[in-house]
């Protein structure tokens, strides 16, 4: 189930992820998250907030090379208690308290595999 971000009401609560999504130059950065809320929109990126997840995935994409594609999903899990962590792409990011528990690094496979993705 993929849910677009709603509008940031002022009652939102801290979210327990922001992420900075979006595309430029031919990289594309997206989070799939059972909710997630705008905290800033721009031209060309959006961040966002996840209130609360148990699973959520990161889909990027860009090029290699003039004829080779980079598509790369992260699956992510939240860990509470750990450190918070950052993960970032191009100038997009993913930052919270999480665990990277799975990584599709070949494109086609994690295209497919974002497809899938349920979060949680």
């Amino acid at each position: 189930m993929t849910n677009e971000p709603t509008q940031t009401p002022r009652s939102q609560p801290d979210p327990v992820l922001t992420a900075k999504v979006g595309n430029k130059d031919g990289v594309s950065f997206r989070l799939k998250a059972r909710q997630s809320f705008v905290i800033k929109k721009g031209r060309r990126s959006t961040v966002i907030g996840v209130p609360a997840f148990h699973r959520a995935a990161i889909y990027m994409t860009g090029r290699r090379s003039e004829n080779r594609k980079l598509g790369r999903l992260l699956v992510l899990e939240s860990a509470p208690n750990d450190e918070p962590t950052e993960y970032e792409f191009h100038g997009f990011y993913v930052r919270g308290r999480f665990r990277i528990v799975e990584k599709v690094n070949q494109h086609s496979e994690a295209h497919h595999a974002w497809q899938e993705f349920e979060a949680e």
